[in-house]
């Protein structure tokens, strides 16, 4: 918060956009990381610190993309893992271009 405090005194007019915002919830990593990634802890920032970001000029968060992000990519991590013969027909060639 002490960074955002001193951009707002410095250029008060300014709105920022706070990338980063959201932490992803532990399941969601744990999935990850059972098929295949090594993501560490992530955190956000706390939901009683946005009026305080609003305050000293944040004008919006980027809260959800991460979470979605995640959750997409551990369902496709999931499928690919546990079901390569579906992943392979879904509409793939089933052979390679030089007939193999």
């Amino acid at each position: 918060m002490t960074r955002i405090e001193e951009i707002h005194k410095k250029l008060p007019n300014t709105h920022l956009v706070m990338h980063g915002s959201s932490s992803v919830p532990q399941e969601l990593q744990d999935i990850i990381n059972k098929y295949g990634a090594s993501s560490k802890q992530t955190y956000g920032v706390p939901i009683e610190e946005i009026p305080a970001r609003i305050k000293h000029g944040g004008a919006e968060d980027q809260m959800s993309t991460p979470t979605t992000a995640w959750r997409s990519t551990g369902a496709i991590r999931k499928v690919f893992s546990e079901t390569p013969e579906e992943v392979r027909s879904a509409g793939l060639p089933q052979t390679r271009p030089d007939g193999k």
